[in-house]
């Protein structure tokens, strides 16, 4: 996902009037398409699978012509919900994002386990540079597991998994500002801070050059 993107989507979140009142997905070819997302999917004739309440996994979309879609992650850049709806239903801005090199596999709908699989991603932290992004997933426990996203111009947006710090450090500590951000990983537990850190020295080290 290419930083215009990001931020042109990032905007639509800050602009006031009924577009924050209305649910939409992005395409991959930056379209804006107005639809109603459910808030519970099985009122609308789909069964009341768990996968159909999870908006990390899948998306049930409603146009105005009365048809209705259901898109899975990778087949729409994302979408924006603007009410919370049943479990994990959640509200707010999605990336359509691939999850690689992680430890930690989610479990898709179908209880396997997915490495490398693509998910919807609720946007956390949104920066120039890199942002990060959460999925929550509901077995036996709630679980949320945070990426992040590099903005480096690829069409394809890559989510690697925020573990311990060893892992953020190989992640984040970039040679250009590994002393600052490895210093600061060190001294710091939160990784919003870590991400804010990450974009506003790339931005200084950008500067410099």
């Amino acid at each position: 996902m290419g930083k215009i993107k990001i931020i042109a989507a990032t905007l639509l979140l800050l602009i006031g009037g009924n577009c924050l009142a209305q649910d939409y997905i992005i395409t991959w070819n930056n379209d804006t398409l107005y639809c109603e997302l459910p808030a519970n999917p099985s009122k609308k004739g789909f069964r009341p699978r768990a996968d159909n309440k999870n908006g990390y996994f899948k998306l049930v979309a409603i146009f105005p012509n009365d048809s209705v879609r259901v898109f899975k992650p990778g087949e729409i850049m994302g979408y924006y919900r603007a009410k919370h709806g049943k479990q994990l239903l959640c509200d707010g801005m999605f990336y359509s994002v691939q999850a690689v090199r992680t430890n930690r596999p989610l479990t898709d709908a179908d209880g396997k386990k997915s490495p490398g699989d693509w998910y919807f991603m609720l946007a956390e932290k949104v920066g120039e540079y890199a942002s990060m992004y959460k999925v929550m997933e509901l077995n036996k426990r709630l679980n949320s597991y945070y990426y992040v996203v590099k903005h480096t111009g690829n069409k394809k947006p890559e989510g690697v998994f925020m573990g311990t710090k060893k892992q953020l450090t190989a992640i984040l500590a970039e040679k250009d500002i590994e002393e600052g951000m490895t210093d600061f990983i060190k001294k710091n537990r939160l990784f919003g801070k870590m991400i804010n850190e990450y974009n506003r020295l790339k931005k200084e080290a950008a500067a410099q050059k």
